[in-house]
């Protein structure tokens, strides 16, 4: 609804203008579509100071288009906020499913999972550890972690594995143990993904990661779903080629893992035997036919063929000694793979 043209709806226009304007710069709103919607706020203003140098329909004119304009930023905002939030909502799946992943393999002591012994065990966000602070995140995050593995293990989560598949808890010192690495590994995968964005930019010989792609977007924690079945497997970078999808082109998609493994102190033997899991691994979750599952992806809904998967090690924990063995390795089961440093 537009304000009308008088006084009072001069006044209206103004501060919806400004109202509207610090709400855009608050959500990160694309300059056009705050331009055009300021521009639709503001309209009455603007016919008023045109209306003494040009004839009424000219005024009228300018005014529809305008309206027009500004209807079309606001549905060009609300489905950016909508794409936006899908990509969240897929942000914070992906961490869950990896933080899940990693608590079951992780080591060190476990309470026990008799349930009446268990009980006995329940951790209070009023009464921390002795040198653990009330208002400690992180002991906060612990307490909801041991309930809903306690819900998990009397069964009473809905769609929670079975019981006799669920670990008990970690105990406090070995959770923040675990709890140090997987932000540790986080921090290693966005590292990952600010590479591959700073490749975009750089000329086809410079690159490591993105050769042969002229356009590439690059997309991490994304959705993909192998058939058959509902399930989602998160790939930690996606990478499509954009210019591959011109005239309905076969699309050029490569898939990234992210792994911190350490090396240092593995034979050849072993490090290669490591290499050939992950490998594994990845084709087995990212590789073959794949659906995108990001609303607003250019290939969201789509089934497509990945062209190549890679595996990403961090460069402090590989011996330079054995980065050519293990590359080999990779490539004899269709990975690349690469070792990234800061």
């Amino acid at each position: 609804m537009i304000p009308s043209p008088g006084p009072g709806g001069t006044r209206l226009r103004g501060l919806l203008a400004r109202g509207f304007e610090r709400q855009a710069r608050r959500e990160q709103v694309e300059s056009a579509v705050i331009t055009a919607a300021l521009n639709a706020l503001l309209v009455g203003g603007v016919a008023m100071a045109v209306e003494g140098r040009a004839a009424s329909g000219e005024v009228r004119a300018g005014a529809a288009e305008v309206e027009k304009l500004a209807r079309e930023g606001v549905a060009r905002q609300r489905a950016l906020s909508q794409v936006e939030e899908a990509a969240a909502l897929e942000e914070a799946a992906a961490l869950e499913a990896r933080l899940r992943e990693a608590e079951a393999v992780a080591g060190g002591a476990r309470q026990s999972s008799d349930l009446r012994m268990l009980e006995r065990r329940r951790p209070s966000l009023q009464a921390p550890p002795p040198g653990v602070a009330e208002d400690n995140p992180r002991w906060a995050d612990y307490v909801s972690y041991w309930e809903k593995r306690y819900g998990e293990l009397a069964g009473s989560r809905p769609g929670a594995a079975r019981p006799s598949e669920v670990k008990p808890p970690l105990e406090w010192p070995d959770y923040t143990v675990f709890r140090s690495q997987l932000q540790g590994g986080l921090d290693f995968q966005q590292g990952v993904t600010r590479a591959l964005q700073r490749e975009v930019t750089l000329p086809e010989a410079e690159r490591v990661y993105l050769r042969g792609m002229s356009r590439a977007r690059v997309d991490g924690n994304l959705g993909l779903s192998h058939e058959p079945g509902p399930v989602l497997t998160f790939v930690d970078q996606l990478v499509v080629d954009e210019a591959s999808l011109v005239h309905g082109g076969k699309p050029t998609v490569h898939c990234f893992s992210n792994k911190q493994r350490d090396f240092t102190r593995m034979s050849e033997v072993e490090a290669r035997y490591w290499v050939s899991m992950d490998a594994r691994e990845a084709l087995k979750k990212y590789g073959g036919r794949v659906e995108i599952r990001r609303p607003g992806h250019p290939l969201f809904g789509r089934e497509v063929s990945v062209s190549q998967v890679h595996l990403v090690y961090d460069a402090r924990f590989v011996p330079e000694f054995f980065r050519k063995t293990l590359r080999f390795e990779a490539r004899a089961r269709g990975v690349e793979l690469h070792f990234h440093a800061e």
